[in-house]
């Protein structure tokens, strides 16, 4: 940043200086020690109290004149206290904003290492608590000396003997140590700084509603401040002595403020409503007392007419008793209609609200407290779900599949799965709608255009052609749906599976489908295999898996055994059996066994061949 109007023999500022900062680097530059020997001409009296910023017009142009710069320079550059009584100094202006004046460091000097090295002057946003830390460098701001050989003091405006200087040692501020703010929340904070520059607060003022955008951002700023304990309740306590807050934590409120006012108002709802479904005692707000004390703002405070109506149209966005609250009301169900509906107590159903599986409706009861409701179009949808509703489980069971090959049809759309989180937390494993697997199946019937023949194999044997992995059950539903694969179905009460009959010569076409995928997008497929799924990879029966798996323990609390899909996968690609081997070689189990045995293949136990020693000879 260059000084404004350079040159050697005229002193210049630098467009974002403060007010002190420039008299001071002025008085240095003259060889004037003490700032109350130039500030007094603008009426201070106190070298540790440098009041000129606050000073008249009058005043300053009288100090302007004592420093022979244009008056103008200091003038935009001042901090006039204001007031609706004669003497009210709870309120300053600061670049057109009205601010409290707590808001403002009119005392100590703070600085950042980094950002005095780069340019030696003091930044104006220096002085405004809100910002724990320099916007151009992200270091945290200091206000004493960091050399071991000072005393410590606070930095004023008393000497003036360099801004980039301690003013009771001399040394140089440049070489002090101090933390820094995170790279991506220092760009937050900076959005937020435009708004107090004249220049830049139009563009920050875009990026909220419009109800917010008014008065020159002055409504921004007053709410912003009102949102601060909302979002941190332990600033409250802090107020009004920001610089004593933690700074990362006054940093992250400061931008979670901001991001609530630019999604506003639902950012509020969002922010706080899992606070009052999570709270640990009935009739509080789960935010020590700031959610509600921030919607009373405007009804027990005095405000601006401008921000007593943006809160109180939030207020009546969910309040029983304000102008809305017949459709409010019939909007929400409480939590004992919400457990009756879904059949589970309502600690089940609370739980569920504080893992946000359920979603909270914030509601003002007719009490004036704060209430969690839930959503009564969720819960119906949720409602007409269950009722036919079925596990993936269950409808590998009622296909005649494993469950694996169930996920598979979910995968590819083929079955529509219900993705509200509540039937994953409720039922532990995914579930589809029996209107989708009606559909599927009805599908197929209409699909099943093969005429009776005797070299038709049923698909719950042809799946055998392919061995050691999982069976590709998606894909040859496609290919069954599409007609590519052509089939006929038996009427009776089997499995679909073991009622869909192929054509012996299509066996080509199962063999040749790839591999299931492992990145799913719709589904997450399940890693652990019961002993069925198992035989499913393997191609054995229940007594082969029961003897291959006899020394995996059941897991406690489990009726079944669960078998790693990776130990499954790993036994299968040293294993083949003689069904796989006669599906590949167009010949009879007892062929394909017989012919393995002579051909000195070793046979390694109940599931099989060495798939190694078979392939090689046999199958190249």
């Amino acid at each position: 940043m260059k000084p404004l109007g350079s040159s050697e023999d005229q002193f210049s500022f630098y467009d974002d200086e403060s007010f002190n900062g420039a008299v001071a680097r002025w008085a240095a530059d003259a060889w004037i020690e003490r700032m109350l020997d130039v500030t007094r001409v603008a009426g201070v009296e106190w070298g540790h109290v440098q009041t000129a910023a606050a000073a008249d017009e009058k005043d300053i142009r009288a100090l302007a004149a004592e420093m022979e710069v244009d008056p103008d320079d200091l003038l935009k550059r001042a901090m006039p206290n204001i007031g609706a009584g004669a003497g009210n100094r709870g309120f300053t202006m600061f670049n057109g904003l009205i601010l409290p004046a707590t808001l403002i460091e009119k005392k100590r000097r703070r600085f950042a290492p980094a950002a005095l090295r780069a340019a030696p002057y003091h930044r104006a946003l220096w002085n405004i608590r809100l910002f724990p830390c320099c916007l151009e460098t992200g270091q945290i701001l200091l206000d004493r000396c960091g050399s071991e050989d000072c005393e410590g003091r606070a930095l004023g405006w008393r000497h003036t003997l360099g801004i980039d200087s301690c003013e009771f040692c001399m040394s140089d501020l440049t070489a002090s140590e101090t933390a820094e703010i995170p790279v991506d929340l220092v760009a937050q904070l900076r959005t937020v700084a435009d708004l107090f520059s004249p220049t830049r607060r139009v563009s920050a003022l875009s990026s909220l509603p419009a109800a917010i955008a008014l008065n020159d951002g002055q409504v921004a700023i007053d709410l912003l401040l009102r949102l601060l304990p909302v979002v941190d309740p332990s600033l409250r306590a802090l107020r009004n002595r920001l610089q004593d807050a933690d700074p990362l934590g006054l940093a992250k409120a400061v931008a979670a403020s901001w991001k609530m006012m630019r999604n506003w108002p639902q950012g509020f709802s969002d922010l706080v409503t899992p606070k009052v479904a999570g709270r640990a005692e009935r009739h509080r707000d789960g935010n020590s007392g700031e959610t509600i004390r921030f919607l009373k703002t405007g009804q027990s405070s005095v405000v601006s007419a401008a921000l007593a109506g943006i809160i109180g149209d939030l207020r009546n966005e969910f309040d029983l008793r304000g102008e809305k609250a017949e459709e409010i009301a019939q909007g929400i169900l409480p939590i004992k209609t919400v457990g009756r509906i879904l059949g589970m107590g309502t600690a089940e159903v609370a739980q569920l609200r504080r893992a946000k599986v359920l979603s909270a409706r914030l509601v003002l009861d007719e009490m004036g407290r704060l209430q969690p409701m839930f959503d009564r179009h969720e819960i119906e949808n949720i409602a007409k779900g269950i009722s036919s509703r079925l596990g993936v489980d269950s409808l590998a069971w009622k296909l005649g599949m494993s469950r694996n090959g169930a996920e598979q049809l979910v995968e590819t759309g083929l079955l529509e799965l219900l993705h509200h989180p509540f039937f994953l937390a409720r039922y532990g494993i995914p579930q589809v709608t029996a209107a989708s697997i009606d559909a599927v199946l009805g599908r197929l019937d209409r699909a099943a255009v093969l005429a009776a023949e005797d070299k038709l194999i049923p698909l719950s044997t042809a799946i055998k052609v392919i061995g050691g992995k999982p069976k590709p059950w998606g894909a040859i539903f496609g290919k069954l749906l599409d007609g590519s694969l052509p089939c006929r179905i038996e009427p009776g009460a089997k499995t679909p599976v073991r009622r869909i009959f192929i054509s012996r010569k299509d066996l080509s076409i199962i063999e040749g489908l790839g591999a299931v995928r492992n990145t799913p997008n719709r589904i997450a497929f399940s890693d652990l295999l019961s002993k069925a799924d198992a035989g499913e990879i393997l191609n054995v029966g229940p007594h082969e898996v029961t003897e291959l798996f006899a020394d995996v323990p059941t897991r406690q609390g489990e009726r079944a055994k669960c078998l790693p899909m990776a130990d499954v996968m790993s036994l299968g690609s040293r294993h083949i059996t003689s069904a796989e081997l006669g599906l590949r070689r167009n010949v009879s189990v007892q062929k394909a066994y017989r012919d393995a045995l002579l051909s000195g293949v070793p046979y390694l136990g109940p599931a099989g061949f060495c798939r190694a020693s078979a392939v090689a000879k046999f199958l190249i």
